[in-house]
């Protein structure tokens, strides 16, 4: 099955709907160390790309700003620092973030969800210092 396919397979998305979605490019290397559902946003400079409509992305710094990643919808993220980006560097929490999508997010202090929860609106987002994982809560 090709990406795509996986992708619109994974997202429940019919192929009339996935015209709206804009995909997010990621480097080979970097598709096969990160979960299904993870994609690099940026790892570029300070000013990448913004967060696509339907998508929910995390940022390292705070304004939305370096280095970033893009999730489908649904797609849950137990530890901020285990994701790779193509040179195979990652960051260790997340600054800021945007919630593109119809779901609550949650976002978490600790990896595997841990500490005090930090529930992020659809259509939402914000900055809050330092959390190293999210799930749909």
């Amino acid at each position: 099955m090709t990406p795509v396919a996986t992708l619109v397979r994974r997202a429940g998305v019919t192929l009339g709907t996935l015209a709206l979605i804009a995909l997010p490019t990621a480097d080979a290397a970097a598709a096969a160390t990160n979960p299904p559902g993870v994609y690099i946003l940026n790892e570029q400079g300070e000013n990448g790309p913004s967060c696509p409509v339907g998508w929910f992305c995390f940022y390292h710094a705070a304004q939305h700003k370096w280095f970033s990643f893009a999730v489908l919808p649904g797609t849950d993220v137990p530890d901020v620092g285990a994701l790779k980006f193509s040179g195979g560097g990652s960051i260790a929490s997340a600054d800021s973030n945007t919630n593109n999508t119809l779901l609550r997010y949650c976002g978490y202090p600790q990896p595997n969800y841990g500490g005090a929860e930090v529930p992020i609106a659809p259509f939402g987002g914000g900055t809050w210092h330092g959390l190293k994982s999210f799930r749909v809560c």
